[in-house]
Order: C-alpha cells, then sequence, then structure tokens
C-alpha cells in the first residue's frame, strides 16, 4: 500500500547522520541548473547570436540532465540499501552510467512532448508513468531503458495521483527553495529524493508480489 507519510517519516531517519555526500551532490545538481538555466532562457528567443545555440543548449540540457539525474538516483539508492554513510564518490561514480541517462532523458522528452501536444494533462499523467526509469536504471544497470520505461510504466500503473500527491505535499519545500534562491534546496533536495526512493521500492515491491513484474525482469535487459 503506498503511503507517502511513511516514506516521507523513513526518510528522515535515513538520511540522520548520512548528509554529507547528500548535500554535496545536491550542490552539484544546483550548481548545474543555474549554469544550464540562465543561457537556455536567453535562447528562446528566435533573434540574436544565442539563438545559433540555442540546438547545442538543448543537446546539453539532454547530456548533462540524463547523466545527472542517474547518478543522483544512484547515490539515494546506495543509501536505501545500507544504513552505513555513503561518500560523495557514490555519486561520482553514478556518472558512469551517463549514457542510460541521456538516452532515458531523451527518451521520456520525446514521448512526455508528443502526448503535451494533445493536452497538458496527458503530457503530466504520462510524465510520472515514466518517473522511475532513473531509479530502475541506476539500481537495475543490466535493464535497457526501453524495458525501463516500460517497467515504470507497469509499476506506476493506478499509483500516478499518489505520486502526484506525493509531490504536492513538497510544495512548501519547494517555494522556500525559490525564495532562498535554491540554497534550501541542499537539504529538501535529499528529503525530497530519498522519500521518492522509498516510493520507488514499495511500487517495485508491489508490482512483483502482484505478479505484474517479476525479479527476472530487473535482472535482464
Amino acid at each position: 500500500m503506498f503511503d507517502g507519510k511513511r516514506y516521507k517519516k523513513i526518510a528522515k531517519l535515513q538520511l540522520k547522520n548520512r548528509r554529507s555526500a547528500t548535500v554535496l551532490a545536491s550542490l552539484v545538481v544546483l550548481a548545474l541548473f543555474y549554469i544550464l538555466i540562465v543561457p537556455g532562457r536567453n535562447v528562446l528567443d528566435d533573434s540574436g547570436v544565442l539563438y545559433k545555440f540555442k540546438y547545442l543548449i538543448l543537446l546539453a540540457w539532454a547530456f548533462v540532465w540524463g547523466a545527472t539525474a542517474i547518478a543522483y538516483s544512484y547515490l539515494f539508492i546506495a543509501l536505501s540499501h545500507t544504513t552505513e554513510e555513503q561518500p560523495f564518490a557514490r555519486f561520482v561514480q553514478g556518472f558512469t552510467r551517463w549514457l542510460d541517462g541521456t538516452l532515458a532523458f531523451l527518451w521520456c522528452r520525446l514521448w512526455i512532448t508528443l502526448w503535451t501536444c494533445l493536452l497538458v494533462v496527458p503530457g503530466i499523467v504520462k510524465g510520472y508513468a515514466y518517473s522511475q526509469i532513473y531509479f530502475i536504471l541506476a539500481e537495475h544497470p543490466n535493464v535497457g531503458v526501453r524495458k525501463a520505461m516500460n517497467m515504470s510504466k507497469v509499476m506506476t500503473n493506478g499509483h500516478k495521483v499518489d505520486l502526484f500527491m506525493l509531490d504536492l505535499s513538497f510544495l512548501g519545500w519547494l517555494i522556500l527553495c525559490l525564495l532562498t534562491g535554491g540554497l534550501l534546496f541542499l537539504r529538501a533536495g535529499p528529503y525530497y529524493m530519498m522519500t521518492k526512493t522509498n516510493a520507488y521500492h514499495c511500487l517495485k515491491d508491489e508490482a512483483i508480489r502482484s505478479g505484474k513484474l517479476c525479479e527476472d525482469d530487473f535482472l535482464e535487459a
């Protein structure tokens, strides 16, 4: 049974005295966000020299955010499997999966964009349907990107509203992050990701128990 409050409570316990690597990783994520989001705004107009770099920026987004998303997920997956502190090197190690991360980003963006062209709501729904892809790839390196997407769709079936409400429960944190110029993300980011990691494990276990997926699905490409 999906229980967002429980996942958040457990996340606080999991992060107790184990925040150093998560804070450093969140600082990297925040820095990359500022490095890419500002140029990204400048190239939205069709005038000026900067427009020529529009597609380069888009490619940079795909590479950097895909690689960072899987590395960030890799760190929290590691934290969820042990009570020991994880070194910052664990986050860095996750970047070795950059290709899977980039392909996952591009593949998800493609389908979300196509669904959004129909209506905004279907695009949001598909965003939640694909939301587990980075966790799957981070925990199970032998699973391919397309299969991970399909498995994510199975795992989130019937739980998209639950995932949306879980995200909504962090709205206050998001507002505070914006008011502090993103600095509070160094604390809220790890809390959010640890909670989402717990939700991922719940969705995975439920899918296996119900027979929608089996253990072998997470072992084979």
